[in-house]
This record gives structure tokens, C-alpha cells and sequence, in this order.
């Protein structure tokens, strides 16, 4: 889950931004520090993802269209993912919970915890729900004041963030349509995930109190897991002029299924 955590808070952070900007986020884990640009114009946003393996990809959300692509220039194809995509997506991750938790009752006490565990890790919705707590309010990191939340899973450390108001970071009215459309795309699959994909907080003062939720948008997050320690934080942010063509899938492309294969 780690590329879609990263992928999705990247998403969350700089959807609300006015159209036409581009945003420098930083990236840093396993000694290295890499800046991430982030492309957005009129409900659409762009970003590349680093893979060494399969070659840098480019994803796009289309909130014009009601979908994200994709692509992988190295390998000369794209996928595309429809609303309709994403709550196959869901049934399927459903559907597989259901048959391994029918699995686990019949395992030894030991076993099956053990089992609960590594899917709770790796399975989207098989864990529990994570706990906020509020650290600190007034938390400068950077020009910024911020609230300073702790997530846990079973009492677990998984992540920190600091976030602001995103009026404070001047951000459009008109934005607020774009974000609300990507979060209400990503609404199947955020049902009952408790990985830390929930990055953007509008929870009261009550819920923060009860420890089920925060507010704001994370100018800087810390995600904890086996692989290490992931610190993301936001940078400059400049407006420009950018060209549609860069919100569009490149020609010569051939399209892939994303569900080929897979079993959705």
C-alpha cells in the first residue's frame, strides 16, 4: 500500500491548489530526498511516481471525465481507471476478506491472528479503524501553523501530520469542487481502510476530542512502516500557464486493462 498512500497524499495535498500551479513536494526516505512536481489546472491534476522496475509512471486525474490514467511511457501503454473500475475494485477487496476471514475460523488461535495481522497490513479495509490523537496546535513547520495529529492502528504508531486550514494556504474557493470530486472518486475503497489513505480531515472538534478523525490539509506527513521511516512535506508552490496537453494521455499509447488478470 505504500505507492498508494504516497500517490493519494501527494493527491490530497495539492488538489486544493488554484488552477494553473505547480507544486514542489518532497519526498524523503532510505537516505535519499527527491522533489516530486505536481501539475494542476481546473480539476485536473498530474504527478509522476518513481519505479525503478517498471520505469516512472504518470497519473492523471480527470475530474472533468470521472477517472485517473495511468500511464507507463517505458512501457508504451496506459490504464484507465472509471468510477465504475474502483467499486469492482472494492467488491473484489470485499469479497476476498470474506473468504479469508472464513478461512481464519478455522485455523488455531495462534495461526489466525498472525494471519489477522499480515492482512491488516497488506489488505485495504481488513484492519481496524485508525485513532487520531492531537499533539499540538500553533506547530510551525515552515511559514506555517498547523495542528499536529498522531495516527495509530493498534496502538501503533503509523504516521504523523501537521496541517492547516486550507484557507490559509490562499487557496481558490472553486478548488474545493476538485477536492471534494477526487475524495468522493476514492470513497469506495477509503470504506473501512484504515492504512493511512485518509489524508485530507474535516472532522470536529468533537470527533477530534473522540480520536476518529482530523482536520486539515498535511503540509508535512511521516509514514511509518517495515520499509522505514517516509517524511513528505510541501514546497514552493508557483502559478502558471500550463498546456492541456499535458492532462491528456500522450499518442501511441496502447490501452491496458487494469483488470486483466486480476480477477475483478
Amino acid at each position: 500500500m505504500r505507492i498508494w498512500t504516497l500517490t493519494l497524499f501527494l493527491i490530497f495535498t495539492v488538489t486544493a491548489a488554484m488552477a494553473g500551479v505547480r507544486v514542489e513536494t518532497l519526498i524523503s526516505g532510505g537516505g535519499e530526498t527527491h522533489a516530486q512536481e505536481t501539475l494542476i489546472d481546473d480539476g485536473k491534476v498530474r504527478f509522476e511516481m518513481p519505479d525503478e522496475d517498471e520505469g516512472d509512471q504518470i497519473i492523471i486525474f480527470r475530474k472533468d471525465l470521472d477517472l485517473i490514467w495511468i500511464i507507463s511511457p517505458a512501457r508504451g501503454s496506459y490504464m484507465e481507471f472509471t468510477r465504475e473500475d474502483m467499486q469492482r475494485m472494492k467488491s473484489f477487496i470485499d469479497e476476498a476478506r470474506k473468504q479469508m476471514e472464513a478461512t481464519l475460523e478455522r485455523m488455531p488461535p495462534e495461526q489466525r491472528e498472525s494471519m489477522r495481522r499480515m492482512m491488516a497490513e497488506n489488505m485495504p479495509g481488513a484492519g481496524p479503524e485508525p485513532s487520531f490523537e492531537r499533539v499540538g496546535t500553533k506547530v510551525a513547520v515552515g511559514d506555517h501553523q498547523t495542528e499536529h495529529y498522531v495516527q495509530r492502528m493498534n496502538g501503533e504508531k503509523i504516521s504523523e501530520m501537521w496541517t492547516v486550514d486550507p484557507k490559509r494556504l490562499g487557496l481558490a474557493e472553486e478548488m474545493a469542487d476538485a477536492l471534494g470530486g477526487m475524495a468522493d472518486f476514492f470513497a469506495d475503497l477509503q470504506q473501512g481502510a484504515g492504512d493511512g489513505i485518509k489524508l485530507m480531515g474535516t472532522a470536529t472538534e468533537a470527533e477530534i476530542a473522540a480520536g476518529t478523525g482530523f482536520r486539515g490539509i498535511p503540509v508535512k506527513s511521516v509514514l511509518y512502516d517495515e520499509d522505514g521511516v517516509t517524511t513528505i512535506e510541501m514546497g514552493k508552490i508557483e502559478k502558471t500557464g500550463l498546456d492541456a496537453a499535458l492532462f491528456e494521455v500522450p499518442e501511441g499509447l496502447s490501452k491496458s486493462d487494469p483488470m486483466d488478470g486480476a480477477g475483478f
